[in-house]
């Protein structure tokens, strides 16, 4: 499915599950040529997840198509990039794209590379906020490279040698072979009294003296985070690049690449609806051609659910009092669901007089409902109007 920035769908279709990235984008990108004109297809920046650089790249440039997508980490440009921007250290700031309180803030730097002889434009984006998932991946390394060095440690201390000189070289040989990145540690060498075992059997006499014998241990002396190494991942993680094959500043600027990068959530939302399972999970369908359908009337619901919600926040933009909706919610930039919930308590009164069928709306109607049929460009006319006649022709 493809979307609007303001999550009207636009143009979408029904594929097997098994459908590689591939082969999907492709045939999408191919349709959409057909469906736009020139003129649309020379204006439009075409978003896709990083799938379409992995695998399509050089059929992106035949179809002269202008794309937007996210440097994928499997890039080795993607790491030299980024270090190379935290080297510079020349951010351009931002600040928060989005007016909540705990929105994160955004920097970004931009530099121009090429692939395949190929130049594109790069934007590194830092956020001041990392991804839950990925702090708690970076806590799951640190915890996990600290235990298995304490493991390996405490298997080295069991070790004795008989001369100083083979203790440092098994210890050196350990530090070359347990580099770490994330903590520091310290290795020393210490001295013990070892008991020789007798060679003679029984009971050693009070007189006899216990033979010793002195050896050397490799013990760990400090086992601490390396914080600067830590802070250093957590900033690339923070860090992300953005690719486009746009060069002209003047026609995307390198803050609309930002912007329209971080509204991919619109499609994403409208592809949450459309495998809620509960409207999913109960329909069996016998046929491809019967999912084929189904599909279609699932993406023409999206389509007016998107026009309601995209109608109302556009007017809302004017106004200057929230809307006050379901558990007394003030919003300026309500959701479609939001919006049908509160429309649902509409009722229509039904009167059957002299073979016709009067209708009427209740004397209580909600004030914020009538405000959303206003919002929306109609009035409460449309609940209790005349349906149309159907022709006869």
């Amino acid at each position: 499915m493809s979307v609007t920035p303001e999550r009207i769908p636009i143009l979408a279709n029904v594929e097997d599950g098994n459908t590689s990235d591939k082969k999907w984008n492709m045939e999408f990108i191919q349709k959409l040529r057909e469906v736009l004109n020139e003129e649309e297809w020379e204006n439009i920046l075409y978003q896709a997840d990083s799938a379409v650089i992995t695998e399509n790249l050089k059929d992106l440039h035949a179809f002269s198509l202008t794309f937007l997508s996210r440097l994928p980490d499997t890039f080795g440009l993607s790491e030299e990039l980024k270090t190379k921007a935290w080297r510079d250290n020349s951010w351009k700031q931002i600040g928060k794209l989005v007016d909540k309180k705990d929105a994160a803030e955004y920097r970004f730097q931009v530099f121009e590379e090429k692939i395949e002889e190929q130049t594109y434009r790069f934007e590194v984006v830092h956020s001041s906020q990392l991804d839950k998932q990925k702090a708690k991946r970076l806590e799951g390394a640190i915890e996990k490279e600290a235990k298995e060095l304490r493991k390996a440690i405490e298997n080295l201390q069991k070790t004795a040698f008989h001369c100083e000189a083979d203790a440092e070289e098994a210890k050196i040989s350990f530090e070359q072979e347990h580099k770490v990145s994330l903590h520091h540690y310290e290795l020393a060498i210490s001295t013990e009294e070892e008991t020789v075992k007798r060679k003679r059997r029984g009971r050693p006499k009070k007189e006899e003296k216990v033979e010793t014998k002195t050896v050397y241990k490799i013990h760990l002396v400090e086992l601490r985070q390396d914080q600067e190494a830590i802070e250093n991942k957590r900033r690339l993680l923070s860090t992300f690049v953005l690719m486009t094959n746009e060069l002209d500043r003047g026609k995307v600027s390198d803050l609309d690449i930002l912007k329209t990068y971080k509204g991919q959530s619109a499609a994403e939302t409208r592809f949450r609806l459309l495998k809620d399972q509960q409207m999913i999970d109960a329909v069996f369908l016998k046929t491809p051609e019967r999912i084929q359908a189904i599909g279609i009337v699932y993406v023409m619901a999206l389509l007016i659910y998107g026009m309601l919600e995209y109608r109302v926040r556009s007017e809302m933009k004017a106004e200057t009092e929230a809307l006050i909706l379901k558990g007394k919610r003030k919003l300026f930039a309500p959701t479609g669901k939001a919006l049908l919930e509160q429309l649902d308590e509409v009722r229509v009164i039904l009167i059957k007089q002299n073979g016709k069928v009067l209708r009427f709306l209740p004397d209580n109607l909600n004030d914020q409902t009538k405000r959303i049929v206003e919002l929306c460009g109609y009035d409460m006319a449309i609940y209790v109007s005349n349906p149309v006649e159907k022709s006869n022709e």
